[in-house]
Formats: structure tokens, C-alpha cells, sequence
């Protein structure tokens, strides 16, 4: 994923203490044929100032992921002032709020900024992110990411899953309270969970895919594995898998730490965690169902 070559490509710089906020979403330019290069990619005893200092000197746009740990990082402040020395395009996301020291303030007043506080849900945030024009030269093929081929293969070969799934019911049942979502599931109050796997944007055609989708628990075990091809509509955007947490025999699935795990097509591997309890866990007296924003908010931050 961290990309080495000759092409155009984007230099991201972030706090390492943000490494969870940050990985998933350079993952996503990544998949979306960004050429993307961060400091995952040094190897040991590489002199680190040098070759982050070359990096950066041959990027064409330095993506800089704000949050107040950005501003304490001294290595970030000085990638920060390199860039700006070296004139490069810099595109500043403001992950959090933050308040920029008085230089800084000044320097970065006239660059690009993406705020996530302007976006209700994560999908939207990273459709904007995507579709910066500052990055489009960093893109592989010069097709836009809203844009879809024309040839009918490939178009499904470039379903792409959103960094967003959350976990609640359709309309057509009352399994789940309706508008609410939680990623901790107490499975005495529910017999079915709905998965609800997003594209980054309706499909743009009629035609079948391939989904992929499995649980694994906590000792990597695999409990729920479905291969299907379903028929899509251009408008949809959505799919939705259901798993059941009692059988028909009254038994339950376990409590404890889940991980699933979805695929579209040939789309990379989109992986959301969560949690079962029951009645009888501590945790499920003190959990409270989030709202979607606040679960959402939780996919960058576990």
C-alpha cells in the first residue's frame, strides 16, 4: 500500500498517536488508486530524517491529518515547515478541532483545509476527501472518482465499500429500535442483527455482485461465512446480510469480541468490530445505543 515509484504521489503526514484515525482513511485513498506514500514504509535502520526528508522532497501534495496531536509532534511541525519551505501543495484535514500555534496559523491560513466536523456521517467526508482536486494528479488512470467505466466489467471490478457499515434493522421488521445503532449488541433483546455494508456512491448500473461476508470471534475463528451474488439496482447503495444470534433451539452465539469482515467484487476487505453481551454482563447494564454519528466517529477510533 505505501507506495515507491517515479509517479506523482501524496505524502501524508499525522501523529503516530493518531495511527488509528489515520490508517483506515489512507487505506481508502489507496484502494481508490491514490499513489500514497506515509512513514509505515520505512524498514528498520533506515536514517529516518533523510528519508523521510527525500520522500517529501519528491511528493507532489502532502496531506497533512490535523488533530492537537499534530501540533505536539515535533516531527510533524517539521514536515509542516518543510513542505511550506519547499512550496508544496498541502491539503490540511482537520480530524478534530484544533488550535494551530501562532506560525503556523499564519503559514497554513492560505492552504486547502477538509473539515470532518462539516460532515454528519464518514462517508460523505471521505467522498469530499476523495474527490479533492489538489490529489487528482496522484490518481492512477484520469477518471474521476464519481465517474464510473463504461465497459460493464470493469465498472463492477470498481465497487468500492465505504469506510462506514453500521448495525441496525430494514424497515421491514421491528428487530431493532428504529433510527439507532450500537456496537455493543445485547443479544437477549434481539434474535437478528442487520449488517449495512455502503458503497461510496450508488452503483451507476443494473447488474449482479459478489458479496462476501464472515465473522470471526475472538480466537480468529470462523463462525458465519456467506458467499452470494445479489442483484443490484443503479440507485442502491446499501447492502444489508443478516446474522442470527439465537437459534431456533434457544441457544445463543457467545458472548464476547467479534470481527466482521465484507468484500464486493474484487473490492479490498472492509473489517468492523463489535461486541455481544447479555443480560447478565456488566457491560451490557452500562452500554447505552449510540446514535449513527457516534458510532460512526468509533470506526477510526478502535
Amino acid at each position: 500500500m505505501v507506495y515507491e515509484g517515479n509517479d506523482k504521489y501524496i505524502f501524508v503526514s499525522y501523529a503516530h498517536k493518531d495511527s488509528q484515525k489515520v490508517v483506515p482513511i489512507v487505506e481508502t485513498l489507496s484502494s481508490n488508486g491514490f499513489r500514497v506514500w506515509y512513514d509505515s514504509g520505512i524498514e528498520a535502520g533506515t536514517e529516518w530524517p533523510e528519508y523521510i526528508e527525500d520522500h517529501l522532497i519528491k511528493s507532489e501534495v502532502v496531506v497533512v491529518f490535523m488533530t492537537p496531536n499534530t501540533i505536539e509532534s515535533r516531527n510533524c511541525r517539521n514536515e509542516i515547515n518543510f513542505a511550506l519551505e519547499l512550496k508544496k501543495e498541502i491539503l490540511v484535514v482537520y480530524l478534530e478541532e484544533t488550535t494551530l500555534l501562532k506560525g503556523m496559523r499564519l503559514q497554513l491560513n492560505s492552504t486547502q483545509s477538509l473539515y470532518r466536523k462539516n460532515h454528519n456521517c464518514v462517508e460523505t467526508f471521505i467522498t469530499e476527501l476523495l474527490n479533492a482536486k489538489i490529489l487528482s494528479s496522484c490518481r492512477s488512470g484520469a477518471e474521476s472518482v464519481e465517474a464510473y467505466p463504461k465497459n460493464a466489467e470493469t465498472r463492477l471490478s470498481s465497487t468500492r465499500i465505504s469506510n462506514i457499515c453500521s448495525i441496525g434493522t430494514n424497515d421491514e421488521n421491528d428487530l431493532w429500535p428504529s433510527g439507532t445503532y450500537s456496537q455493543v449488541i445485547n443479544r437477549d433483546e434481539l434474535k437478528v442483527i442487520f449488517f449495512h455494508i455502503y458503497l461510496l456512491k450508488p452503483l451507476g448500473f443494473s447488474g449482479k455482485i459478489i458479496t462476501k461476508k464472515q465473522i470471526y470471534n475472538s480466537e480468529n475463528n470462523l463462525i458465519f461465512d456467506d458467499e452470494s451474488e445479489i442483484g443490484m439496482q443503479a440507485d442502491y447503495d446499501k447492502i444489508s446480510t443478516g446474522w442470527i444470534l439465537k437459534g431456533d433451539n434457544g441457544s445463543f452465539i457467545p458472548s464476547g469480541e467479534y470481527r466482521f469482515v465484507c468484500s464486493v467484487n474484487n473490492s479490498p476487505e472492509f473489517t468492523y468490530r463489535f461486541t455481544v453481551t447479555s443480560n447478565s454482563d456488566p457491560k451490557s447494564q452500562n452500554s447505552k445505543k449510540k446514535s449513527f454519528w457516534n458510532k460512526v466517529k468509533e470506526i477510526f477510533e478502535n
